[in-house]
């Protein structure tokens, strides 16, 4: 018994328990799912309702049904932060319309038949206007005209508007959307939602445009079926009922304007809603009435200014001054709470994100480019970042440009310290070569410090005519040099992690066997980094995880695993570098070979560690410098040496020679021809 009891009191409190969280939401979930067909059978019920007479109770349920359609409607347009946030707007405005005009058919039909309408109708023909037609009527027709003159014709003319502009806008914001992927601003997940919501916003304005003509024509149609209604009323009461006129007037204008008001009123609602919604604005905070309060707070002296003046309209003669009065203290009380918050929304907000790549130049040098906006610039420059996106494989952010300093500087930043300072001097151009040709020649000449680029003066120009650059290319090149040399810099553990996800799209398998399996994304980022910094591309991606993923035991001697990475690379370098199957390089000594390969302390860490005496360290790198004037005119300086000394003589040398690149035997096809420039010796420096 005891038992059987319990049984009975836990099936008993399991089924008075509430619904759970997850029953609701599986509850929501099932109502979506069902949502079309709610929505053929409302308007299959519409069309029942035009031609099947319904009870008055039948029609009371639907009025109400009616008024909480539009005060829904109404709610969420107030909580909604965009248009397309409720994208099925124009087609509920068009069902909601048409359901209306169902009832007004139906209830025309009761008036003009029996003279009653139901419990609702009747409410707000004798409660709502106190059984005054008059009033009714006066009532009705002003409800009608705001809907009319003010809500739908100004929201229509919003929605006009954003349609037209956002149709002209699409091709830019296209292009926009188009231009950030291929700098790896967004990733292909990122873009394709754009493109999505792009496409959405164009559609849902559009629809708009014709959907408040639906509330405009609704407000017309509700007023001639009022004055139709009252008319035939009258001509039912009187001719065929034989009623007198005051009293035919009185009960079927009642009847009327009680149905005009329960049919305006969610009108009205209806029409405000659709108006929110598309005059709606998004400043982030997600529904009207928090922006609404938070901007109108940002300032306590216009509301203080309000408060006084409410004061003194309280002290004006013939004025009552209670209603004043208070609305004076709440409004000063807001300027009080307004002035002494100490969150102070309207603040800017501090920005510590350092611009990743700046271009700075002087006021008259911006004036001698001709292009006062600077946009024959920009478009150079958003030109160059996609090159070099499609060749390092680098998503390069957009340069930002800006103007310091009153004479002909130009800088290019890299997380906002110098990366590349030059004078551009009138009469001078900018030629992608070494300064020693023009040195030998005698040409003035004005090297930019670091790179292989000088500023030759312009008498000399026919000399260098193909070499020559434009102002506005001469600062493009500048930059692309200074991305060249310091890309690395740009390439973070965020665009990697973006780079991924984008290869993860086409070969899954690939990421994931190498991260995080053998290596950490911090860890691929500095192994990324080290290929920019010796001049390779990282463009290939698939091809260096699948290097790493088969050298995965040497992940622990990383220099080891990045000679590895560039033997995977070798047709990419041989490309790159070669000229046909000929190579045109200057190779290493075995001595100086030998002299680094000894000096080697560590091969297990990331930095090379070179331990050479200060004399030979100096006797190999005035080897260098040899070597970078041999070279001439050319912006790159090729070095030839062996697999395992590569690093470390790179690391050696990479300060003396501007455009140094330094490959291994290894890395380059084997059927490929070495032709020597010469030797880079520890004895004379270059032999």
């Amino acid at each position: 018994m005891h038992n059987r009891s319990t049984a009975r009191r836990s099936l008993h409190q399991g089924d008075t328990q509430p619904m759970s969280p997850t029953d609701r939401s599986s509850l929501g979930s099932r109502l979506a799912q069902r949502g079309d067909l709610i929505l053929a059978l409302l308007i299959v019920l519409v069309v029942g309702v035009i031609l099947v007479p319904l009870p008055t109770l039948a029609l009371d349920v639907l009025l109400s049904v009616n008024f909480t359609a539009a005060i829904v409607l109404l709610l969420v347009g107030l909580q909604t932060s965009s248009p397309l946030n409720l994208s099925a707007l124009p087609g509920l405005l068009l069902v909601t319309t048409l359901f209306r005009l169902g009832l007004n058919v139906s209830s025309t039909r009761l008036i003009l038949l029996q003279a009653d309408a139901g419990a609702v109708i009747d409410a707000f023909g004798r409660f709502v206007v106190r059984g005054d037609y008059v009033v009714g009527a006066v009532v009705f027709l002003i409800i009608t005209l705001v809907q009319f003159l003010v809500i739908a014709r100004g929201s229509e003319r919003v929605a006009e508007v954003a349609a037209r502009f956002t149709l002209d806008a699409m091709p830019g914001r296209q292009m926009a959307i188009d231009a950030d992927l291929r700098a790896g601003a967004l990733t292909l997940e990122e873009a394709q939602a754009q493109r999505r919501s792009l496409q959405l916003e164009s559609q849902l304005y559009g629809a708009l445009d014709g959907a408040m003509k639906f509330v405009k024509g609704d407000a017309i149609a509700g007023l001639l079926i009022t004055v139709i209604n009252i008319a035939g009323g009258l001509a039912i009461g009187v001719l065929q009922r034989g009623l007198p006129l005051s009293e035919a007037a009185r009960t079927y204008t009642l009847l009327t304007i009680g149905d005009g008001l329960v049919s305006q009123i969610p009108a009205l609602l209806i029409a405000t809603a659709a108006g929110l919604i598309v005059t709606r604005v998004d400043a982030g905070s997600g529904h009207l009435g928090a922006d609404a309060a938070r901007q109108l707070l940002r300032h306590p002296s216009a509301l203080g200014v309000a408060a006084m003046l409410l004061v003194a309209l309280a002290l004006a003669p013939g004025l009552p001054g209670l209603p004043f009065l208070l609305m004076a203290a709440l409004t000063g009380a807001l300027a009080w709470l307004a002035r002494t918050s100490k969150a102070d929304d309207d603040a800017p907000i501090a920005e510590d994100a350092v611009q990743p790549l700046r271009l700075a130049i002087g006021a008259q040098l911006a004036e001698h480019l001709a292009d006062p906006d600077m946009n024959g610039l920009r478009a150079a420059l958003n030109a160059a970042r996609d090159d070099l996106r499609a060749e390092l494989g680098l998503p390069t952010t957009p340069v930002q440009l800006s103007i310091e300093g009153e004479g002909w500087e130009a800088r290019v930043d890299i997380d906002e310290i110098p990366a590349l300072e030059t004078r551009v001097s009138p009469g001078f151009m900018l030629t992608d070569a070494d300064a020693a040709p023009f040195d030998a020649l005698g040409i003035a000449f004005e090297p930019v410090p670091g790179y292989a680029l000088c500023w030759v003066e312009a008498a000399d120009e026919p000399e260098f005519a193909d070499d020559a650059l434009t102002p506005s290319d001469a600062l493009v090149r500048l930059v692309t040099a200074a991305v060249r040399r310091h890309g690395s810099l740009l390439l973070g553990i965020q665009e990697v992690q973006r780079l991924l996800d984008q290869l993860r799209e086409r070969v899954p398998a690939d990421v994931e066997a190498v991260v995080p399996a053998v290596m950490s994304v911090p860890e691929l980022t500095w192994l990324l980094r080290r290929l920019l910094d010796e001049s390779l591309s990282i463009r290939n991606l698939r091809i260096i995880l699948s290097a790493v993923a088969e050298r995965a035991e040497d992940a622990s001697e990383p220099l080891a695993l990045l000679g590895e990475v560039r033997v995977a690379l070798r047709r990419q370098i041989t490309h790159a570098f070669a000229s046909g199957d000929q190579l045109e390089a200057w190779l290493v000594e075995r001595e100086v070979e030998r002299t680094v390969r000894d000096a080697v302390a560590r091969r297990d860490t990331r930095q090379p560690d070179l331990q050479l005496p200060p004399r030979l360290r100096d006797a190999i790198r005035a080897g260098a410098r040899r070597v970078a004037e041999g070279a001439g005119a050319s912006p790159t300086v090729l070095v030839l040496t062996e697999q395992d000394v590569r690093p470390f003589l790179h690391a050696l040398l990479v300060d003396d020679i501007p455009g140094l690149v330094t490959l291994a035997y290894a890395e380059l096809n084997p059927d490929l021809q070495i032709k020597p420039l010469g030797h880079l010796s520890a004895r004379s420096g270059l032999t």
